[in-house]
């Protein structure tokens, strides 16, 4: 069975389906493919993957833009664990009620198992929850005054209309007043089945659903304990570039201080401090393995420091260890790339002058030593000219380790050079290009102010990065080039090389 999993922070929850954890335990030989949620769709409507779980609003746009909803009758559409049914917001307050009850479409079917399931999980303290029961689609209202709440349903062969809306403005609102249980599954995702898989496999959903709540309960359960380890388990592993917190506030916003600073943290970056803390007393980690981690998800946009690399997170104690790729994380070749970078040692700048100094004044020799001494000023020259085009060698060298650090990084990174206080794009990314709408090339040479929403003054950049050394401006916002609503949030930090001071966005 291949899956394909949607390449959105919510998409966390699916991390552990993807180390197999749960799907193991049935027995399920699962294939999980990570792409982002239009390329999910592609996939499952050409065949490539027996299923998909992407976000409901995704699924529903792509497919109004390719297919009518009655060309592929069979191509089958069920909501997930995250988002069984669409429920009336102005009747959940009598979610409790003896009258009120599910509407599937039929018994034995997909939509009943997946509400069954829900109601389960989501009642199971409780001694009593909702019935399902067989309903054809009558009008609303006549729904409504038999006491429905909510539709399990297939979206495509049973279009929602009118006060039923899917989209998650309608209801996240009442959903977390009057039934917060509910907001721990939110946002709406749903998972998706070719119906070729439908037509063969029927006899599999049963464990793949067993799967998915297994998942849920487990992440749900989580204690104060647990969860830190879980969260260290998977920043260990190569699914951390995804990983973000501010997610994590709807799961987990009742836990201790502790917890609160490490679900805030991303706003508030006082925090760090605690929880660096905390975490080497809990992992018992080395210091030149914390600096590897530190390292790891810089580039991932997960920690904010001074971007003192060289300085701070090379010292001359750890640099065998750093450099020894061994300790490093798997698959991450731009940081091999940034220890390539650090490791290089330009020729000192001094030595080259010394040099120069030394054969002024060999030039001034008596013009008969000249012929004697050419040969060997000659020889000096050339020698001088072969270090000279070392040291250029070796900073191109250095300079493609940089970019090649920019190029594959997961997050949208952009350089800019802040030398004279000039503040030109030198350099970004393709993420960041297609962020904000611009092509590979366009931005290169622009004013960084070009691109901000809210304008700045040259001063108040200035005032704001290489006055106060290392600390960093807020969020700022960027423009988008075709959507003026849409704003593009990017940290920011202080790096150099080349004798050169630069911004990392």
């Amino acid at each position: 069975m291949k899956i394909c999993v949607s390449r959105d922070p919510a998409s966390f929850l699916f991390l552990a389906a993807k180390e197999k954890l749960f799907f193991e335990n049935q027995n399920l030989k699962v294939e999980i493919l990570e792409k982002d949620a239009e390329t999910s769709f592609v996939f499952l409507k050409n065949q490539r993957v027996d299923c998909a779980i992407l976000p409901f609003s995704t699924f529903l746009e792509e497919y109004s833009k390719s297919l009518s909803f009655d060309i592929l009758p069979g191509f089958h559409v069920c909501s997930s664990p995250l988002h069984i049914f669409h429920l009336n917001k102005e009747n959940l307050i009598n979610l409790h009620s003896e009258n009120s009850y599910i509407a599937i479409p039929s018994e034995n079917s997909l939509e009943e198992l997946y509400a069954r399931s829900i109601l389960e999980l989501l009642f199971s303290k409780n001694e009593e929850f909702p019935a399902i029961r067989v309903a054809q689609f009558e009008p609303e209202e006549e729904l409504q005054q038999k006491g429905c709440i909510g539709y399990a349903l297939n979206p495509i062969q049973h279009p929602i209309s009118g006060k039923w809306k899917i989209l998650e403005q309608e209801i996240s609102g009442q959903i977390s007043k009057k039934m917060p249980a509910l907001s721990k599954f939110y946002p709406l995702y749903c998972t998706a089945f070719s119906a070729n898989f439908l037509s063969q496999n029927a006899e599999e959903l049963n464990p793949f659903i067993s799967a998915l709540k297994d998942c849920l309960k487990f992440l749900s359960s989580l204690e104060e304990g647990a969860i830190f380890s879980f969260i260290q388990s998977l920043k260990q592993k190569d699914h951390f570039a995804h990983f973000n917190f501010r997610e994590l506030k709807h799961w987990f916003s009742d836990k201790n201080k502790v917890f609160k600073n490490l679900l805030n943290f991303q706003a508030d970056r006082s925090h760090y401090k605690n929880l660096t803390q905390l975490q080497t007393s809990k992992n018992n980690l080395s210091s030149h393995k914390k600096n590897i981690e530190k390292l790891y998800v810089i580039f991932n946009g997960n920690y904010r420091e001074p971007n003192l690399i060289k300085k701070q997170l090379v010292s001359s104690g750890n640099r065998n260890k750093l450099s020894n790729k061994k300790n490093l994380p798997e698959k991450h070749e731009y940081i091999h790339a940034l220890l390539d970078l650090i490791e290089e040692k330009p020729i000192e700048s001094s030595k080259v002058n010394a040099d120069f100094k030394q054969l002024l004044k060999e030039l001034s020799l008596d013009k008969k030593n000249q012929i004697q001494k050419a040969e060997k000023l000659s020889a000096k020259l050339t020698e001088l000219k072969n270090k000279l085009f070392e040291r250029d060698k070796k900073r191109v060298k250095k300079n493609t380790a940089f970019l090649t650090l920019l190029s594959l990084s997961s997050e949208p990174l952009l350089l800019i050079d802040v030398e004279y206080d000039k503040f030109i794009i030198y350099n970004y990314n393709s993420k960041f290009a297609e962020a904000i709408g611009y092509s590979e090339t366009e931005l290169l040479g622009k004013p960084f102010l070009y691109i901000l929403r809210k304008p700045l003054r040259l001063k108040e950049l200035k005032d704001s990065i290489l006055d106060r050394a290392g600390l960093f401006l807020e969020e700022v916002s960027l423009k988008h080039r075709s959507f003026p609503s849409i704003e593009v949030d990017l940290s920011h930090r202080l790096v150099s090389f080349e004798g050169k001071d630069f911004l990392l966005a």
